[in-house]
């Protein structure tokens, strides 16, 4: 893995590579950096990409749950099937596994 590192003196910027696994032995703690004896910290940063909800496909094997007027609930994420069957007393196993 590639890892964002800033001097808290310099702010100069070092891009890291390291494996996952010594995470916690050499980027967790910091580095010291050699060119003004500071310290290198991990740069936490925001994900480029804006995380949506998704609608269901609707089409294929949808799961068909009991309701009090015997008509199909057609859902539009996730959410909204979780709460539905919360209020009825279902479990979200199928909703889970299917989608």
């Amino acid at each position: 893995m590639l890892y964002l590192m800033r001097c808290d003196t310099c702010k100069k910027e070092l891009t890291i590579g390291c494996p996952v696994e010594q995470w916690d032995d050499i980027i967790k703690p910091g580095m010291p950096h050699d060119d003004c004896y500071g310290m290198l910290a991990q740069v936490i940063t925001a994900p480029r990409a804006v995380f949506g909800r998704e609608p269901f496909p609707r089409t294929g094997a949808e799961v068909q749950l009991p309701t009090p007027d015997h008509v199909d609930i057609k859902f539009d994420d996730k959410i909204h099937a979780r709460e539905y069957l919360a209020e009825n007393g279902l479990t979200s196993k199928w909703i889970e596994n299917d989608m």
